[in-house]
């Protein structure tokens, strides 16, 4: 076995390398390009370190060959930084390479990383909160649902299918080519604080007219039930999700709501017997059928309906009233009840009136 000492790469940082290629550019307009890489060597010996002088000599040759490339990677975004904590102290690691440097990607994943980022963009648009498995999931479904001539769930890569070779450690390559990150929420949120208050002092209001109303027995609360839509946008803020580093703002929400195709009613039964009762599903449907072809309306527990809006409208809001899965045998006309609702017009229309009363 060899007694030498194995060598070690020396990376220079990015700082240093731009002061050497623009001590070049000066040199070189006062002593040509002659001779210009030697000089460059000699005057930073700091940087050009090996022992082997034809070594230093093209790595003066490559940084001058690449000076536009540099500077435009550089112009890009700001000197890549990561921090992290380790034992309730914090640290900084700051990038030295350019961008781009490494091992040049296999065939398969050059394919495979366009698409998997190009449904990461697509998905947080959408607010979807990201984690380094769901990403891995997102790539294999990719793969198994490629109808590429090549790259399919069939192939295999050096014994190993190519869809288990999605590891954690290939998901940790995309997510640092693409500056993808753990964030936390950034930006304005979608409902703001003024409207949050607003919105717990008009439910406490609210809430004591109710317990007024209950006090005097005015309203038995066995009578109670509410229903609405849940058209609604929760903020969520239970931890952190992936987001490309340096963006200005960081969300993830769910969303509920009747413009994406279905709407759940939610109905309540107050009382000392209160529960949730069985919820109704509007999907969007031109001719408002039900039941849909293929989708038949006998599941116990939930019952659907459509509209071409994904709405309640008059004519859903009826069917409702009289379905058993709902209220119960004879509907919510057994006895006398108090249904709470809002004012919208699919709710109350006059037809809707007329069957209740």
């Amino acid at each position: 076995m060899a007694d030498t000492k194995r060598s070690l790469q020396h990376v220079v940082p990015l700082s240093s390398r731009i002061q050497c290629v623009e001590w070049m550019e000066i040199d070189v307009t006062m002593n040509g390009e002659k001779g210009l890489c030697g000089r460059a060597v000699s005057h930073f010996p700091a940087l050009f370190r090996s022992d082997n002088r034809r070594v230093n000599l093209n790595k003066a040759r490559d940084w001058w060959s690449k000076r536009a490339a540099t500077n435009a990677k550089i112009d890009e975004k700001k000197q890549l930084k990561y921090a992290s904590s380790v034992r309730g102290t914090r640290q900084q690691f700051v990038v030295k390479a350019v961008r781009g440097r490494g091992r040049k990607l296999e065939a398969q994943w050059d394919w495979l990383y366009p698409l998997l980022l190009s449904e990461f963009e697509r998905l947080r648009r959408a607010g979807v909160k990201f984690s380094a498995r769901l990403v891995r999931d997102m790539a294999t479904v990719l793969i198994e649902d490629s109808t590429h001539p090549i790259y399919i769930k069939g192939l295999i890569i050096k014994g190993v299918p190519f869809r288990e070779k999605v590891t954690e450690q290939r998901i940790q390559d995309f997510l640092e080519r693409f500056d993808i990150v753990y964030r936390r929420l950034k930006g304005n949120k979608q409902v703001s604080e003024e409207k949050q208050q607003h919105i717990d002092l008009a439910i406490a209001a609210h809430l004591g007219r109710l317990k007024r109303q209950f006090d005097d027995k005015t309203i038995d609360p066995n009578q109670i039930y509410n229903m609405d839509e849940s058209h609604f946008v929760i903020d969520l803020d239970d931890g952190k999700t992936l987001d490309f580093q340096g963006a200005e703002e960081v969300k993830y929400r769910k969303i509920v709501s009747g413009r994406e195709g279905i709407t759940m009613c939610v109905l309540l039964k107050g009382g000392s017997n209160s529960k949730i009762l069985c919820p109704m599903l509007i999907f969007k449907n031109v001719n408002s059928s039900h039941p849909i072809q293929g989708l038949p309306d006998a599941v116990d527990g939930v019952c659907y309906r459509s509209t071409p809006s994904a709405f309640i409208n008059n004519v859903t809001m009826t069917q409702w009233l009289h379905d058993v899965r709902c209220w119960g045998p004879g509907g919510p006309f057994v006895g006398e009840r108090i249904l709470w609702m809002d004012n919208a017009s699919g709710h109350s229309g006059q037809d809707v009136q007329v069957e209740a009363k």
